[in-house]
């Protein structure tokens, strides 16, 4: 199969780690179909890797992280990054014979995807903000109701985001759930006292959080909730990751006077592993999420997780058995509490989480659903032309 892939986040100069999740899932299936990426980017940062792997770069013109950030004056811009992608889509299209079209997100991907007029099958995938937020801003919740209804099949990455598409006119039966997948033998159990030696790390008990630093993930709150519980436990706080909030977070832990938060600031993807494995719990305060991938890493390493109960996080957090979720900050404080207390707990769930993620959410897995998926579109839409018995 000729497979074309169109997404407004993949690994870039300034963000090595932006997509890197559909990146990961392209090179599995490129080993068995043909794969063509159209992307943005200001300077490639990835070599061309398998030789069914083609990329298709446009430029990216913005410094903001999400859509969500870019500025009024900006407009223009994004219009002509949306004709940039659009026009880059439609020379791919049809000078490669694609089969199948598969967006990552409603908008600008999807949305460019339903705009290409050609009769080849079209898939998006939806990861959270996309339905979650712009369904409900004027005009993007038109552009996103259009693109999910001229989609063939729209994939949701949890059933939260599902029961959401649903509310927001998507037809039940073009939804299937397919989670991003993850690596088990690049995020796995390692030896967390011999890595955090090689990292110079030191900490009797250290909580991670990995992802960007925006509004929304509130790592102000874990900074909080660390802040209280410092006054009582030996513990850590490793900040991987880094975006526009940085200097604000930082800022109020100087405030707060302490003194065992760490910026690691962003890292290489390769390391992110060893920086989850290496770590005692990872938590996430999100205001909002789809199904986190960091959630899936660090389950995959062996790591249980704490979460605030947002978007599609009890597809995988099962509550008491491979992590915790929780409604508010005095109940985050009470399970870190128990994993501080309890090394057996501790250990016991970060099993439970590993052996969750091998069943059920291996990128070898979902990627033979991915594989599946495309092929019976393609088949519907030979029988519809005839071209089959």
């Amino acid at each position: 199969m000729k497979i074309q892939y169109i997404t407004s986040s993949f690994p870039r100069e300034d963000n090595q780690n932006a997509g890197i999740f559909i990146y990961n899932q392209i090179k599995k299936l490129s080993k068995n179909h043909e794969i063509h990426v159209v992307y943005p980017t200001k300077h490639r940062i990835l070599d061309q890797g398998p030789a069914n792997l083609h990329l298709h770069e446009i430029n990216y013109p913005f410094k903001s992280c999400t859509m969500s950030q870019i500025k009024s004056g900006e407009l223009y811009r994004l219009i002509k990054f949306c004709y940039s992608m659009y026009t880059e889509s439609f020379k791919v299209t049809h000078k490669n014979n694609i089969d199948v079209i598969h967006s990552h997100w409603s908008i600008p991907s999807g949305f460019i995807s339903s705009l290409l007029l050609s009769n080849t099958p079209q898939v998006i995938t939806l990861h959270g903000s996309d339905i979650k937020i712009y369904s409900k801003k004027f005009p993007y919740k038109l552009l996103v109701k259009y693109s999910i209804s001229r989609a063939d099949k729209i994939i949701t990455v949890s059933n939260d985001l599902k029961d959401i598409a649903i509310s927001c006119g998507c037809d039940p039966k073009k939804i299937v759930v397919i989670p991003n997948g993850v690596d088990i033998d690049k995020f796995k159990p390692v030896n967390k006292e011999y890595v955090k030696k090689l990292k110079n790390i030191s900490s009797n008990f250290l909580i991670c959080y990995v992802g960007s630093l925006i509004k929304i993930k509130r790592v102000d709150r874990l900074i909080k909730i660390s802040n209280e519980l410092s006054k009582d436990y030996n513990i850590d706080l490793l900040i991987i990751g880094d975006g526009p909030e940085r200097n604000n977070l930082e800022n109020l832990v100087s405030t707060l006077g302490m003194k065992n938060v760490k910026f690691q600031g962003a890292v290489p993807n390769e390391e992110i592993p060893e920086y989850i494995s290496m770590s005692d719990v990872l938590a996430l305060t999100s205001e909002s999420e789809g199904l986190p991938t960091v959630l899936v890493e660090s389950m995959s390493c062996g790591v249980p997780v704490i979460t605030l109960d947002v978007g599609g996080v009890k597809d995988i957090v099962k509550n008491g058995i491979n992590g915790f979720v929780v409604n508010d900050k005095e109940e985050f404080k009470e399970k870190l509490i128990k994993y501080i207390e309890n090394e057996d707990l501790k250990c016991s769930h970060g099993a439970a989480g590993r052996k969750l993620i091998e069943e059920e959410q291996s990128i070898d897995k979902t990627s033979l659903r991915l594989s599946k998926l495309y092929g019976e579109l393609i088949n519907t839409y030979k029988k519809e032309d005839g071209l089959s018995a």
